[in-house]
């Protein structure tokens, strides 16, 4: 199917948590996602593709670690103290493909998505 000029992204509520496109003559348009990449529609992740400016309330990285606060130094020292006083995932300076933080794990990983 050939996407029409004409169509525009949507999302369908519960139905989803990214947009998806209308093509003419499918009966179900849900099924065909758009390429919107996903800083364009997530609310939480704002200014560029790497999420730099992500303000989300996620405090725990991909693989369940609890993130460390990033204005303490253990257990693991870094030097991003002036992101603040939260251990909420961020992506400062854009520095990886997306929002991370350091864990709280004692050894590894020190630091995850």
């Amino acid at each position: 199917a050939v996407v029409s000029t004409q169509s525009t992204g949507r999302n369908f509520g519960t139905f989803s948590k990214r947009p998806y496109c209308f093509i003419p003559g499918d009966v179900d348009p849900r099924i065909v996602p758009c390429a919107v990449p996903k800083c364009v529609w997530d609310e939480e992740c704002k200014s560029s593709p790497s999420g730099e400016g992500y303000l989300g309330p996620r405090d725990m990285t991909e693989t369940l670690y609890k993130c460390q606060n990033w204005s303490k130094d253990y257990p693991h020292p870094h030097g991003y103290k002036d992101v603040g006083d939260h251990n909420k995932s961020r992506n400062p300076g854009g520095s990886e493909e997306k929002p991370w933080c350091y864990t709280e794990a004692l050894t590894f990983p020190e630091r995850d998505y």
